[in-house]
């Protein structure tokens, strides 16, 4: 094979790397291992019901499918810095229009201090000490929730919960913890 060929080839395969790993927050700086479900449900325990699916995705091929009856999932343990900066959000997508709106929640906690993004329809709310950045419409029906926080313990478990009143089944994608936003 002509080493031109192959470099060009050999280049083009780390460029594509590169790319994707810019663009899929679950491969970069994120604290949450699997947070993308590329994986199925590896680090993650509590399904309830809860399916990884490969239809929808905001990223990569996979995303956590929530039927229209409440469910959770929990992710395992995440061992971070006590009194840092931290990031904490998703991406999520309604399966079907509702009249209903949704009630969903993300909560990290650890013992005694717990981050709570409350969503419900457009608005999201964010307690303890932490303040959203952003709340927004990424395209093909998909949203984003982003809060930033300071960190009080050690190590925090990632909680997705959809409410049973929510009256739509949903897509989770690309849950999020770091230093730096995703």
């Amino acid at each position: 094979m002509d080493t031109k060929l192959v470099a060009v080839l050999l280049i083009s395969v780390v460029a594509i790397v590169l790319v994707w790993n810019f663009q899929n927050p679950s491969l970069n700086n994120n604290l949450i291992e699997n947070g993308g479900f590329e994986d199925g449900s590896i680090e993650w325990v509590g399904w309830n019901g809860i399916n990884v699916v490969s239809d929808e995705s905001a990223n990569g091929i996979k995303s956590a499918y929530f039927p229209e009856e409440h469910g959770s999932l929990t992710s395992e343990a995440i061992s971070v810095t006590p009194n840092k900066a931290h990031y904490f959000g998703c991406k999520f997508k309604l399966a079907k229009k509702t009249t209903y709106g949704m009630m969903l929640e993300f909560v990290l906690y650890s013992s005694s201090h717990e981050i709570y993004i409350h969503y419900h329809s457009a608005t999201a709310t964010v307690t303890s000490n932490g303040a959203v950045v952003y709340n927004r419409s990424i395209g093909n029906g998909w949203r984003e929730v982003l809060v930033k926080f300071f960190t009080q313990k050690n190590s925090y478990q990632a909680t997705c919960y959809k409410e049973p009143q929510g009256g739509s089944p949903m897509y989770i994608d690309d849950v999020y913890l770091g230093v730096e936003p995703p």
